[in-house]
């Protein structure tokens, strides 16, 4: 479970280095509408009800539309960041919630294990990502931050 969301954080960002956010937000917003397909077809959910279905392409098309309509407008620089993300955190959503299920833990027990272990798979993702050279920067600036 870590690891997928560690894959899913790392996805992200480098979405965000290769697209605009507004290309980021318009593909979040279609997780919801494959991740309800897969609650159906592997986890034996109910497809969502047509007023569902309605909410969930209307919230679609908003974000196309913002995106659309603002100067960043939808850019991707390499498909294969964005067809990952979108992927990853469907398999996150869907995943993360079969397995969790089947654990007896509070909400914020949940959250502190996941993050814990996700701990462990950072450091190779900042090699793979060479974000180790922005790592001193990062430093910087919540040192700033903490500053004042």
């Amino acid at each position: 479970v870590p690891l997928v969301f560690e894959v899913a954080i790392f996805a992200n960002i480098k979405l965000l280095q290769a697209a605009s956010i507004e290309t980021t937000i318009v593909f979040r917003t279609l997780v919801p509408l494959i991740t309800s397909w897969a609650d159906y077809a592997f986890m034996e959910r109910e497809l969502p009800s047509r007023r569902s279905c309605l909410g969930l392409l209307t919230i679609v098309v908003s974000a196309m539309v913002y995106a659309r309509s603002s100067t960043g407008g939808i850019r991707v620089d390499t498909w294969l960041w964005a067809i990952l993300y979108l992927l990853v955190l469907a398999f996150e959503m869907v995943y993360v919630k079969h397995v969790l299920n089947r654990l007896p833990m509070s909400t914020w027990t949940r959250v502190y294990y996941n993050n814990a272990l996700a701990l462990c798979f950072w450091p190779p993702f900042l090699l793979c990502g060479s974000e180790y050279a922005h790592l001193g920067e990062a430093a910087q600036l919540l040192l700033r931050l903490r500053a004042g």
